[in-house]
């Protein structure tokens, strides 16, 4: 039987934060039946950057496009799937940190 995840230690992100993630995701099937020898199984491996919109002890959500009080094209993704996160410049500005706080309390 294999051991639960443990958390690692990451660099603290807050909200408004522009980072990159690397990170493990799941991997689907392609339609149709394949011989399970020619099956591509194992999980992916996905670095994405955006601005942190939510950030809790269990998982961080990052948006690429923030404006108005809105976000487009978030992904949430739990910190047992984190393989890096690199903080690439802390809350850059009042403006863009504004948006994600207003766009999290919503």
């Amino acid at each position: 039987m294999s051991q639960p995840a443990r958390k690692q230690k990451f660099p603290t992100a807050a909200i408004g934060d522009l980072v990159l993630l690397r990170w493990v995701d799941t991997r689907g099937s392609p339609r149709g039946w394949v011989p399970l020898d020619e099956a591509e199984i194992e999980p992916v491996v996905i670095e994405s950057v955006g601005w942190v919109a939510r950030v809790t002890p269990d998982y961080l959500c990052l948006a690429p496009h923030v404006g108005s009080g809105t976000v487009m094209g978030y992904v949430t993704v739990p910190v047992v799937c984190f393989l890096k996160l690199q903080v690439l410049r802390r809350v850059v500005s009042v403006s863009a940190s504004s948006v994600l706080r207003e766009a999290a309390s919503a």
